[in-house]
């Protein structure tokens, strides 16, 4: 593959490809019925914070082994040659659910917004086959980019990844001048804990609605997917994993809590619409504004979007070049001049859109449940490479590169491995 990647370019794909206005905007209705204002902004923090630590223990393996691989490679490094073959044979395919599955989540959310936006400004009726068709666009196009040579895809995720901040701030700034914040309503996103999800149970409907900051900050190694592209990525690798979960804490966390405080003025029926975040947006800029705004909005979603397809290339990818996936040798291709892999991003693209047919069929929470197993999975596949780091085999195989941790790699390694398994377990339970 071709290093043509400047630090620049792939500063650029790290801050694109962080989920917050793709995680944010479609699923903060979620997050608000079943645990209200306060949960929604608690739970985002919580969970970043606890996500920048696994990225730390992330990064420092990184730095060790700066493959396009990953995670998959990093076990086959540490393991003993009794297990290193099958648990990198799991954790590989756990790496290509994960991708794929959180590129579809993506292009359904691009869908959702953009019909939630026809909806809402020009009560347009939205039908399962629209979404679809929505969905199937946006992957197809994503795929066509995906077929540039690496420096065009440096190109086009340097702008994205400016263009994305801005739309971030700029919504943000917008929001909050006309939400009319004063010191009676100032602790409302921080203690207005509310249950409109018909459970008994307040802890556990908010426990079962962790998905929006989860997806947000799901997978942390996309930008890992760039190493073998990327200069010195023993050095840049470690501060764009880091600094992508970072800057996904640092801008989404804002972005909640001014959803928080717009909601503090009573929308009639807004737990009954599809993305009530879109509806709330429409509702405080009003009609044209909020069509520019949500179209800047859908712009930079698109670009998440294809920084996760081209992500989930390089995943299928590498274990296709590692023997890990049938007919691997057919797989293993990279076009002669562009030197991508072009034969696989076809294939990575057909799986992306096949997720959709489970909500075709007439399940609207299908793509819930497919955003919960594209954490689930990517969480399994983090959890078993940090504690091979750990036994005795790893111990022995690991040797650091640029980036450590020094004395607090092992704290550090088994208070995220704890966190990893805890919060896949809470994905698992049925949010109704």
């Amino acid at each position: 593959m071709s290093r043509g990647l400047p630090w620049i370019s792939v500063t650029g794909i790290a801050i694109t490809g962080c989920n917050v206005l793709s995680g944010v905007i479609p699923l903060y209705g979620f997050a608000l019925t079943n645990g209200g204002p306060a949960w929604a902004t608690w739970s985002y923090l919580v969970i970043g914070c606890m996500s920048f630590i696994v990225s730390l223990c992330l990064a420092e393996l990184a730095s060790a082994y700066p493959t396009t691989a990953g995670a998959h490679h990093w076990v086959y490094q540490l393991g003993s040659s009794r297990r290193r073959a099958y648990l990198s044979w799991m954790v590989g395919w756990l790496s290509i659910v994960s991708s794929v599955t959180v590129a579809a989540s993506v292009a359904f959310y691009f869908a959702s917004v953009l019909g939630q936006l026809l909806l809402s400004v020009h009560r347009v009726s939205l039908t399962p086959a629209m979404l679809v068709m929505f969905h199937l666009g946006a992957i197809l196009f994503w795929q066509v980019m995906n077929l540039l040579p690496v420096r065009g895809i440096g190109y086009i995720s340097t702008v994205a990844g400016l263009f994305a901040l801005g739309v971030t701030v700029a919504l943000i700034t917008v929001m909050l001048s006309l939400a009319g914040v004063n010191a009676s309503v100032a602790q409302v996103p921080f203690t207005a804990f509310l249950n409109y999800s018909g459970s008994p149970s307040a802890i556990y409907a908010a426990l079962s609605s962790t998905l929006m900051a989860s997806f947000v900050f799901c997978p942390q190694d996309t930008v890992i997917r760039m190493s073998e592209e990327s200069r010195r990525p023993e050095r840049t690798m470690p501060w764009m994993i880091t600094g992508s979960t970072a800057i996904s804490l640092l801008a989404g966390l804002p972005l909640v809590v001014t959803l928080n405080f717009v909601v503090i003025k009573p929308i009639k029926g807004l737990l009954d619409e599809p993305v009530p975040g879109v509806k709330m947006i429409v509702e405080i800029l009003g009609n044209h504004a909020a069509v520019t705004y949500l179209s800047m909005v859908l712009v930079a979603i698109s670009f998440a979007g294809f920084v996760r397809l081209a992500a989930a290339t390089r995943v299928v990818y590498s274990f296709a070049r590692d023997g890990g996936v049938p007919h691997s040798s057919y797989w293993n291709y990279l076009h002669p001049r562009r030197k991508t892999p072009q034969r696989v991003s076809w294939l990575v693209a057909a799986a992306c859109m096949c997720c959709i047919f489970p909500f075709f069929w007439g399940n609207v929470e299908a793509f819930k449940w497919i955003s919960s197993l594209a954490c689930i999975s990517a969480n399994l596949c983090y959890v078993i490479p940090l504690w091979m780091r750990l036994t005795s085999e790893g111990k022995l195989h690991f040797i650091p590169g640029a980036f450590s941790l020094g004395p607090f790699s092992k704290l550090l390694h088994v208070i995220s491995i704890i966190w990893l398994i805890g919060l896949s377990f809470v994905l698992m339970l049925p949010s109704s």
